[in-house]
């Protein structure tokens, strides 16, 4: 098979002549109705055509993104494919790009209406191409993280008979929203007022929309590069966990340049704002985005005990190269040195006259909790054959949400110091209480193990 062959076989899926005739005919029934309401106006086609790139791209692209690989699964021929002699790259261009091909086909016709209305009113071309690629990265972003999360979640359940499609369209969209929602005009969240003409990042004022742009396209780029490495996993390929640090300290560097700027509220984040913040959720991202049964780990294990380095690498979870840069921005937090003095926790000091811990105290208090879930988290699994991160997971959120709240109601703070970071209080028996927690789990999760693989 050729490079291009899956891609040329969606192409004749989906662009059918009834569709490339039917879609121009609807938009041209909605052009003259917009015109005829706004008086022959050409700038009020600058709004339908966002309506029409945003229907097409955004909402009906999503799913049809979400469903290019759950409907090869469906149908019994992903297996077919998993065997060929396709590439992952020749895969992710036919998926992404072939899959959604009428998608973009209607998305470029409302992107030409906008750019027509545009003009029309006399907007600035350098402006207008500016806007033109935000919407491009950020659709080619949106359709991107949409298989990256099918292909996680196939991932997950190697055996899966049925993959559905509305959690890969829905937590896409809200990637989506997220990256655009901080800063760009092309979000719904530009009526509330997160967009400025200028961004200030690392003391620096750049240009909104140019800022916006390249941002949209690195962004863009890191999802273009999940699809990559998680087809390549698909197909029984073994690339090495580089990316995900990778990107992990991308992620930390770019919110780290809005310090000190509106575009970041510590009120209630507190320590959990700026670089750690990040750490901290994508080290919890990691650990329930892949698959913690026994038997990954024993064939990693296996593989650097008999020194195949390559393919005990590859096997090591991401969580366990993403919980040493939780430890190393903690650290580095520790040498701003004083007390936690900003957030909701400050406020609960004070208010029952706590002790507020330093910033490196607070922050290791939440990498050593992580580490104790992480080791929970194998502990379950290692019991269960099915849905063991499901079942950690409504552990954790039982523990983190209404037994802390019920804990905090009865002001039992020593109590919630010992099962859970707290940033208030004294710090040295909380950190020791997750070092002795996170050393039994991985105890009693070591014994379960023995028991699985021994005769």
């Amino acid at each position: 098979m050729s490079f291009g062959a899956e891609f040329r076989r969606n192409l004749w899926l989906e662009l059918s002549p009834q569709r490339l005739i039917a879609l121009p005919v609807i938009v041209l029934v909605m052009v003259l109705l917009n015109q005829v309401a706004n008086r022959g106006d050409p700038g009020g086609l600058t709004d339908l055509g966002s309506w029409v790139f945003y229907v097409m791209v955004f909402l009906w692209g999503s799913r049809r993104a979400a469903a290019a690989v759950s409907e090869e699964v469906n149908g019994d021929t992903w297996t077919g494919q998993r065997l060929s002699a396709l590439s992952p790259a020749a895969l992710v261009v036919g998926k992404l790009f072939g899959a959604t091909a009428f998608i973009w086909y209607g998305g470029l016709v409302g992107l030409g209406l906008f750019a027509i209305g545009w003009l029309g009113d006399g907007g600035a071309p350098g402006a207008l191409l500016a806007a033109l690629v935000q919407r491009l990265a950020s659709g080619l972003f949106l359709h991107a993280v949409a298989i990256v999360v099918t292909l996680v979640l196939l991932n997950k359940r190697r055996l899966v008979t049925r993959l559905g499609t509305t959690w890969p369209q829905v937590l896409a969209l809200l990637a989506a929203l997220l990256l655009l929602g901080l800063f760009a005009r092309v979000s719904i969240f530009s009526s509330v007022g997160l967009w400025d003409a200028t961004i200030v990042w690392y003391g620096r004022v750049f240009d909104g929309d140019l800022f916006v742009t390249v941002t949209a396209l690195l962004f863009c780029g890191w999802a273009l590069l999940a699809c990559l490495r998680l087809m390549a996993t698909q197909l029984q390929r073994q690339p090495l966990p580089w990316a995900w640090p990778l990107f992990t300290l991308f992620v930390m560097a770019f919110v780290a340049g809005f310090d000190g700027t509106t575009h970041i509220n510590v009120t209630l984040l507190g320590p959990l704002a700026g670089p750690f913040g990040v750490a901290l959720a994508f080290f919890y991202l990691a650990l329930f985005a892949e698959r913690n049964e026994p038997l990954r780990y024993r064939q990693c294990l296996v593989a650097l005990r008999e020194g195949r380095l390559r393919r005990g690498l590859a096997a090591v979870p991401w969580w366990a190269v993403g919980w040493p840069l939780l430890l190393a921005v903690t650290l580095w937090r520790g040498l701003d040195g004083g007390e936690v003095d900003a957030g909701l926790w400050a406020e609960v000091a004070r208010h029952f006259d706590l002790e507020a811990p330093a910033p490196w105290a607070a922050n290791l208090g939440f990498a050593l909790f992580a580490l104790r879930d992480a080791a929970f988290v194998l502990w379950i699994n290692a019991g269960r054959t099915q849905r063991g991160d499901l079942t950690a997971f409504l552990y954790l959120l039982v523990l983190y949400g209404p037994l802390q709240a019920l804990l905090g109601g009865m002001e039992a703070w020593t109590a919630i110091a010992l099962l859970t970071p707290l940033p208030v209080g004294p710090a040295l028996p909380s950190l020791l209480s997750a070092l002795a927690q996170t050393a039994i789990l991985l105890v009693l999760t070591w014994r379960r193990w023995r028991a699985l693989f021994q005769p």
